[in-house]
């Protein structure tokens, strides 16, 4: 009962997935998640972000099979954070929705930066940014961190085995890196080359794996 879902909360954060740009009904305007702020926020307190496994990573499939929520419903990883302090937030990405091409109309790096960008600005949250992924997460994680960080990256390399060519960058300068990752589950620097390390490491990020 103590997370508020984006919509409810009034967020409306567009999607790269827009219905407009996805034409088999599994589009939404907005970027989906949840939310928890707990009561006398502190901003100081900073912000924890979660990025659920690859089971669970889709909303809504062609043939309307429709699991949101499940970021928060069966993954604790993010609702134990919810008596810490510091404000939680389930970005509900995707990695499949599906028969076809997915990544054609959705890029879910462009999605969750903007994500990031309107709480921490909304909250004006101070303190430390974290960013915990889960399986699947961990991946989505790693190329976020590294786009954050000025890199470029391609949202099909969040799978195991995908070397495709990485020329996507973040829209503009975001003014915010991760402070700490959290990497449960997973791998931490799927895809990364020498110079995305590097870039990575300038940011002064920390990692508990």
């Amino acid at each position: 009962g103590a997370f508020q879902s984006f919509a409810d909360a009034g967020i409306q954060i567009e999607s790269t997935a827009s219905t407009k740009a996805v034409t088999d009904g599994t589009g939404d305007d907005y970027v989906r998640g949840y939310l928890y702020v707990p009561d006398n926020y502190d901003p100081a307190n900073g912000i924890v972000f979660t990025l659920q496994g690859q089971g669970i990573s889709y909303w809504k499939l062609s043939d309307g099979t429709d699991d949101n929520g499940t970021g928060i419903m069966y993954d604790s990883a993010t609702t134990s954070w919810a008596d810490k302090g510091a404000i939680v937030v389930n970005i509900h990405d995707r990695s499949s929705a599906g028969p076809g091409a997915y990544f054609d109309v959705y890029d879910f790096v462009v999605d969750d930066a903007n994500v990031m960008k309107y709480l921490i600005d909304k909250y004006e949250v101070t303190g430390t940014v974290v960013l915990q992924g889960n399986s699947r997460g961990t991946m989505a994680s790693s190329l976020l961190i590294k786009a954050l960080a000025g890199q470029p990256y391609n949202p099909k390399n969040q799978k195991n085995g995908a070397t495709e060519e990485e020329t996507s960058t973040l829209p503009n300068d975001y003014g915010f890196t991760i402070d700490t990752f959290v990497c449960q589950n997973g791998s931490f620097g799927y895809s990364y080359d020498d110079e995305d390390w590097a870039a990575v490491a300038a940011t002064g990020l920390k990692v508990w794996a």
